[in-house]
């Protein structure tokens, strides 16, 4: 029977009932979430919830009192009676379908956490020891880095090296309450709902900085679905549990994308300002800080403006936050900001053509995954005193060349031009981009200053004279112009140190001047037709690369002509001839005859003539020695060379000096119809220099040539290790005798034929020049015991380079120009004579070398021959 005390207990176990309910709903969330802001309002709801309730009755059908409308036969009264019956009430019911609701969500999590995180990883333990994709670095021979490959620009940095004011403007912009909030932030997530609701769009987030990395480095796309919001926050709560808050900042700032392909706060520090994170000012900051969002949209390269409002309003955040004070903040709106010039990231690298090269053959050896994401240690083979000189002299020579070829004109005109003042910047710069120095070597576009007594243009405010030859060659053109030249007209020029033209030396000393020289491109830079050269330069020795350059500048073309450009190589290829001549049985001092000579081809009758310059005398020369035929590179006399030894055997020893290029079995081919690359071609010669011994290669390669010296995996695995110490373990491909004697016959190019220019390096040099029909491509191939060097010259259409252009007028100084500034400083030696070579006094007392067993008859009895050929050599 139903009692009081019945009555007391019931209550009583209700009350420790709801109570331990809470504890446990408490615990619980709080368990999952680690989060009191979800915690205590769960644990409130079930306590209201279960309060309004009330206590169960004990008694499922007891007796309640109703209101009931009676009529008597009077009146009609509303009286309250008791009426048997079950117990409903609605709000009760609520309160305790409410209640259960609580008890059952947080029963049921972990079920719902497991469908969620279905395919996600449950250890997220690595992210304690984040470790980015790895750069493969790579470094010159003397250990300068000058490239680094990676699919991210990324190098990341402890948080203890990254200011606090880095710090907190990160957090200021993204995440305000970072340190306060256990992986997610439900007030952020209202506020933005709300917002989002009224706006009818997404104009607000609310992801946390560790929802960010959870997004970024383990779901690792930008999926949005509400599964995937709901996997964020299941993994930004696990990944709270384990990492401290100075962990993941720092995995944040590592990782964070900040736009132009700059991963992490230090990447993207010396992206856009040139310098470190921990020297940024607030300002800078800021800047940063303000990129997150919208990356692209708010770039200081392509909107500097939209990037200063963002900046504003990170400072305004940090000064809400009590980060830093107004006046810190106002100070930094204030602060001019220097963005350095936006290039290429391959620009960033010493030598670009080469890095590409080093790039592509590390990709064929270990794969893109093994270079880009798990990182190499590159040790290669590339001088960088040679480099530069390479790349000097392949750019400054074409520019020579394009200014003697003729000025044609202003590229433009700048109508707001009025004067040269240092006080602004330069039209088209960046915001702080003032210099107040011209390094010697610019090269820029620029304002014309004057154009009365003497033309002067207008660099960084600084006034510089036109030198006198391009002066002159601006008064031929205005003369002819139908509009002529006035101040403000836009010109390429480059800034140079020079003697001054027509002054006198002062004791013994010539005084310079700083000139503007014309820098134009022929056409243009966006033009094929501009002129573009190529240079190699390799240790005959070794087979080594150290030095290479594929065009004028990479930015203008990544086309690598050193090594993708097939050019026919003119006269050049005729010590190929010469040299399958004397594996012939041929000697150095043979007599041959030049006249016309006329051959029947698939085509007709073709007759190869001599190449007639201005300066040409007679066009056959009759009679005359080998040398002396090589040296003035007469082609009546390698065509007959060729059909006498056969094309066949000059294709095969071709192939034997590594040339693999197509080559059509035709007698042309004897003066340079055929079309090789300058990469294959400097190496055929490094093979005649180096005595006949064949080129090393890398692992698997097709083409000869060693660029690569060491390869290792990020852990110091060493990956390949190439030895090119000892060249007289490579296979002997052409006898070392006729090698030599090829070398004699080129060092007459240099010594009395179309190569004498290369005198002026002081040492013994072998060389040929090339020259193609139309003059639509030029060579110089030369070598020292030291170091072979090739030099290419033309167009990358079918167009001349200019009426007349040769070798040895184009090439050539190019050549010299890297020789002279590139050469190894060892002392001055002659080329080492083989074993199988015997030497000969000749009658005029010079050397002469003769392959073992061929020494004709007249030098064995003593015998001089006879004839007016003066072979004179000055080493």
């Amino acid at each position: 029977m139903y009692t009081p005390k019945m009555n007391h207990v019931r209550i009583a176990l209700w009350l420790a009932a709801t109570l331990g309910l809470a504890w446990w709903v408490d615990r619980s969330v709080s368990d999952f979430f680690g989060s009191a802001y979800i915690a205590i309002p769960a644990t409130v709801a079930f306590v209201v919830f279960a309060l309004a309730a009330k206590p169960p009755a004990l008694r499922r059908g007891a007796p309640r009192k109703v209101w009931r409308v009676r009529r008597t036969k009077r009146w009609i009264r509303i009286v309250r009676e008791p009426r048997p019956g079950k117990r409903v009430a609605f709000f009760r019911t609520a309160f305790l379908v409410g209640a259960f609701s609580v008890v059952g969500g947080v029963a049921a999590y972990p079920y719902v956490r497991a469908k969620i995180a279905e395919g996600l990883p449950k250890d997220l333990s690595p992210l304690l020891a984040y470790d980015p994709p790895v750069t493969t670095r790579v470094y010159s021979a003397d250990h300068e880095l000058i490239c680094t490959f990676t699919l991210e620009d990324r190098t990341t940095v402890p948080l203890a090296t990254v200011p606090d004011h880095v710090r907190q403007a990160f957090i200021a912009a993204e995440d305000k309450d970072f340190y306060g909030h256990h992986g997610i932030d439900p007030v952020s997530i209202v506020r933005a709902a709300w917002v989002n609701y009224k706006n009818g769009v997404t104009k607000q987030g609310a992801s946390t900085l560790t929802q960010q990395v959870i997004k970024q480095i383990v779901l690792k796309n930008n999926e949005r679905t509400y599964r995937r919001k709901l996997q964020e926050v299941v993994l930004a709560v696990a990944i709270e549990k384990q990492m401290t808050k100075d962990q993941i900042l720092e995995v944040y700032l590592n990782h964070v994308f900040l736009g132009h392909g700059a991963y992490g706060v230090e990447a993207a520090s010396r992206a856009y300002f040139g310098k470190s994170v921990s020297q940024l000012t607030v300002a800078e900051a800021a800047l940063l800080a303000g990129l997150p969002r919208a990356p692209s949209r708010d770039s200081p390269f392509n909107h500097y403006d939209r990037a200063r409002v963002r900046q504003a309003y990170v400072l305004g955040q940090m000064v809400d936050k009590a980060l830093i004070t107004q006046a810190v903040a106002d100070d930094a709106k204030r602060e001019e900001i220097v963005i350095i010039s936006r290039v290429d990231p391959i620009n960033h690298t010493a030598a670009p053509y080469f890095c590409d090269l080093v790039r592509r053959e590390l990709k064929r050896l270990y794969g893109n995954t093994q270079v880009f994401e798990e990182g190499l240690v590159v040790e290669t083979s590339l001088d960088m005193k040679m480099q530069r000189a390479a790349e000097s002299a392949i750019r400054n020579g074409i520019i020579d060349l394009e200014r003697r070829i003729g000025w044609n004109g202003p590229e433009g005109h700048d109508a707001t031009y009025k004067h040269c003042d240092n006080t602004t910047p330069d039209p088209g710069s960046r915001p702080g981009q003032i210099r107040n120095s011209v390094p010697d070597g610019t090269t820029e576009r620029v304002r014309l200053a004057s154009v009365a007594s003497e033309y002067t243009v207008c660099v960084d405010g600084i006034v510089f004279p036109m030198h006198p030859d391009d002066a002159a060659r601006m008064r031929t053109w205005n003369s002819h112009a139908k509009v002529p030249l006035a101040v403000g007209d836009v010109l390429s020029v480059r800034i140079v140190t020079m003697p001054t033209v027509g002054a006198a030396a002062v004791k013994g000393v010539v005084p310079t001047t700083r000139y503007a020289i014309a820098a134009r491109r022929t056409a243009g830079a966006d033009h094929p037709e501009a002129l573009q050269g190529a240079l190699v330069a390799v240790n005959q020795t070794t087979g080594e690369l150290k030095a290479l350059v594929g065009g004028y500048d990479f930015n203008e073309s990544q086309y690598n002509t050193a090594t993708m450009a097939h050019r026919q190589p003119g006269s050049s290829i005729k010590p190929y001839v010469y040299l399958t001549a004397l594996m012939r049985g041929m000697t150095i001092d043979e007599i041959v005859t030049d006249r016309l000579v006329c051959y029947q081809t698939a085509s007709g009758m073709w007759c190869p003539k001599n190449y007639r310059g201005p300066n040409t005398v007679t066009q056959y020369y009759g009679r005359v020695p080998l040398r002396t035929a090589l040296a003035l590179s007469l082609n009546s006399v390698s065509v007959q060379l060729a059909a006498k030894v056969g094309i066949e055997d000059v294709i095969r020893t071709m192939r034997a000096l590594g040339i693999t290029s197509p080559l059509e079995r035709v007698l042309p081919l004897a003066i340079g119809s055929a079309e090789i690359t300058p990469w294959e071609h400097v190496y055929a010669y490094a093979t005649i220099a180096n005595g006949g011994h064949e080129m090393p290669r890398h692992p698997g390669a097709q083409s000869v040539g060693i660029f690569l010296r060491k390869v290792t995996d990020s852990r110091g695995k060493v990956l390949l290790q190439i030895d090119t110490n000892r060249p007289e373990d490579r296979p002997q491909v052409v006898p070392s005798a006729d090698a030599f004697a090829l070398q004699y016959l080129m060092r007459g190019v240099v010594e009395e034929g179309t190569g004498h220019r290369v005198l002026e390096l002081q040492r013994p040099a072998a060389a040929k020049t090339g020259t193609t029909n139309n003059f639509h491509d030029v060579w110089f191939m030369g070598f020292t015991p030291d170091l072979v060097c090739g030099v290419w010259v033309g167009r990358m259409t079918p167009q001349p380079i200019v009426k007349e252009a040769t070798g040895a007028g184009v090439a050539l100084p190019l050549w010299l120009a890297f020789m002279k500034a590139g050469h190894p400083d060892t002392p001055a030696r002659e080329f080492p004579v083989p074993d199988d070579v015997t030497l000969v006094r000749g009658w005029n007392g010079e050397l002469m070398p003769f392959q073992r067993g061929r020494m004709p008859y007249q030098y064995t009895e003593g015998q001089m021959p006879t004839g007016n050929f003066k072979l004179p050599s000055p080493f």
